[in-house]
């Protein structure tokens, strides 16, 4: 009779051991770093690393980087891991001026019908980024929504044959899914012309995992996130929803001639005065 207890117990203290040993070697971080490596990160120097030609002519942020239950409106905004995200728009923002930016994120959470996109948005508009370059989308709930519904936009508002830059602003890690949702997208719209710049933020990995002591805390959570993006993957890639289990940089991504600068969308505030 005592032995199914003994056993419980090694069963427990092996799986205690498991979890210990996984979170303190850096197991999360080579199994995200393919995915944060996927796509090259945008250097902060000189002209904010665009090559020439390559400037943006519109810029998409995902969604994923507020929590709307725990937010107060955006003077006391609750954030998440992926908060890089909206640094980053704002300092887009800042050194585009003009720059139209779609901020794509609806109600993430079955159980709240609050939306990210109006306190992102709001937010923004508290950093200085002016409310008539921001256009919102306040009904995507994931990255297949994200894409399709900011492609809707751009189609009612560009030819399909006129060629632009669309710079996505998500997390390093979740680069791949987006890119990979974008392009069927645009795609599937006959925007052909359409080109993806990838604006990698939220980095959780060195560029050389290596075999170091670390937080479990942290190891487990970059196992996590590593995790549910490879999962995700496979599920968009099974869905048909992209082209690629792990969708890269694609040559058609090439810059425009010099001075070749096509008009952005129109904002809402824009329309409500024509």
């Amino acid at each position: 009779m005592t032995r199914w207890p003994i056993w419980g117990k090694r069963l427990a203290l092996g799986a205690a051991g498991l979890l210990l040993l996984v979170g303190l070697l850096p197991v999360g971080d080579f199994l995200i770093r393919p995915l944060e490596a996927r796509f090259p990160a945008i250097e902060d120097t000189g002209d904010r690393g665009w090559g020439l030609g390559q400037r943006p002519h519109i810029a998409v942020v995902l969604g994923g980087a507020v929590q709307p239950v725990l937010s107060n409106g955006a003077e006391k905004i609750a954030v998440n891991g992926a908060a890089e995200r909206l640094l980053a728009t704002a300092a887009m923002a800042k050194r585009e001026p003009g720059l139209a930016i779609i901020v794509s994120g609806g109600a993430g959470s079955l159980w709240s019908g609050d939306a990210e996109a109006p306190l992102i948005a709001e937010w923004l508009s508290m950093q200085g980024v002016p409310g008539n370059q921001l256009i919102l989308d306040d009904k995507s709930r994931n990255t297949y929504e994200n894409a399709n519904f900011s492609i809707d936009i751009l189609k009612q508002s560009i030819p399909s044959d006129q060629r632009m830059r669309l710079a996505i602003i998500t997390s390093a890690a979740h680069m791949p899914r987006a890119i990979g949702s974008f392009r069927r997208a645009a795609a599937a719209a006959g925007l052909l012309e359409l080109d993806l710049l990838a604006y990698p933020v939220d980095y959780r990995s060195t560029p050389v995992p290596l075999l170091r002591i670390q937080r479990v805390g942290d190891g487990l959570s970059n196992l996590d996130a590593a995790s549910r993006e490879w999962l995700a993957l496979l599920a968009y890639f099974f869905l048909d929803r992209i082209d690629s289990p792990l969708p890269g940089p694609d040559m058609h991504d090439q810059p425009m001639a010099p001075g070749e600068r096509p008009e952005p969308p129109a904002s809402p505030a824009e329309e409500d005065t024509e």
